[in-house]
């Protein structure tokens, strides 16, 4: 962070180049999430029969979702692992969203 005088001699912070990329991605990336969980819920809505599978990143938990609500959590899913790829890939009555 540069720390600059503007004309009335008044020191400001300024954002270096790197440091406005971080937060613009940091944000982008809060955004995405925000709107796979609103299509994850919004699908389960319209498609009462179905389980809903919502893998947040973030937090390495997956939510399942029925009926537009959150009916178990499952937490300390780390990607790759077996339970992971289990949840990931299931078949038959279901949808992932936030998978990789």
């Amino acid at each position: 962070m540069h720390i600059i005088k503007n004309n009335r001699g008044k020191m400001r912070k300024r954002l270096t180049r790197r440091q406005l990329r971080r937060i613009l991605l940091r944000e982008i990336r809060l955004l995405t999430e925000e709107a796979q969980f609103t299509q994850a819920m919004n699908y389960s809505k319209a498609n009462p029969s179905k389980k809903v599978y919502y893998y947040d990143a973030k937090d390495n938990l997956v939510q399942v979702l029925e009926k537009g609500v959150i009916e178990d959590t499952i937490q300390n899913v780390e990607p790759g692992s077996k339970e992971y790829k289990k949840l990931a890939f299931s078949r038959g009555n279901s949808k992932t969203f936030g998978f990789a």
